[in-house]
């Protein structure tokens, strides 16, 4: 009987969001404002919040924000994997499944600007 509440508790919170983003196979939950310095994070969400989602790179503005991040990235020595920024924007950022070529277009641009430092 307290068996089948838990599952139906659990099924419950999960199915209607409730443990969105704090549940994770491995037990450890980790943001990417936890990886990265304050200010490279902060030049990403600034870069997220206000660039054109249909074509990132569109404007000036869009593309300067966005090397400002990668500037920063590269300059704290911080090994951001793809998947965990690829996750962030598609997860934690809500970017539907329409956004797709955006996400693969922008990790591409991630990865190559980060070798291109090296």
């Amino acid at each position: 009987m307290i068996l089948n509440a838990f599952f139906h508790d659990f099924v419950a919170k999960f199915i209607n969001g409730t443990w969105a983003g704090s549940v994770s196979i491995s037990g450890e939950v980790t943001s990417l404002s936890d990886v990265l310095s304050g200010e490279t994070y902060n030049a990403l969400e600034t870069w997220e919040s206000q660039y054109n989602k249909t074509s990132p790179f569109a404007y000036p503005m869009d593309r300067e924000r966005w090397m400002n991040f990668i500037t920063l990235l590269h300059k704290d020595e911080i090994e951001l994997s793809i998947d965990d920024f690829s996750q962030w924007l598609s997860e934690d950022k809500k970017w539907s499944i329409g956004l797709n070529m955006q996400i693969n277009e922008l990790t591409e641009s991630l990865e190559y600007s980060l070798e291109l430092l090296r």
